[in-house]
């Protein structure tokens, strides 16, 4: 067994004793217990509002640090992608009217050329 195989395999059992742990947990009478506990929901509460405002001020202090370092910021890419994907569209349009327009001119000289004889 090579040493790749070997690490998968400890791997996939990690993830299913990981998991059996998590179920027996979640449906323990401790987390039924936490779970009725206003205390404990207003810290998980207050919790998830941290993380979330912690997210927002990475999110502003990065788009700050781009902004020293003259970078695009995710937006600004997604903007500039939306714009080329319909400037491509725009000249692939012009560039059909123009084929078309080429082909055309060869049929309109022999319909001339026939109707001056």
């Amino acid at each position: 067994m090579s040493i790749r195989t070997a690490m998968e395999e400890a791997f996939q059992r990690g993830e299913k004793i990981k998991e059996q742990i998590l179920h027996d947990v979640m449906n323990s009478e401790a987390m039924g217990d936490l779970m009725q506990n206003e205390y404990f929901l207003r810290s998980l509460s207050a919790l998830m509002n941290t993380k979330y405002e912690l997210k927002k001020a990475i999110r502003t202090n990065l788009k700050s640090v781009l902004k020293i370092f003259d970078l695009p910021t995710r937006d600004e890419i997604n903007t500039m992608e939306r714009k080329l994907h319909r400037l491509e569209t725009e000249i692939d349009g012009i560039h059909r009217k123009v084929m078309t327009a080429r082909l055309a001119k060869p049929a309109k000289a022999a319909k001339r050329a026939k109707a001056h004889k």
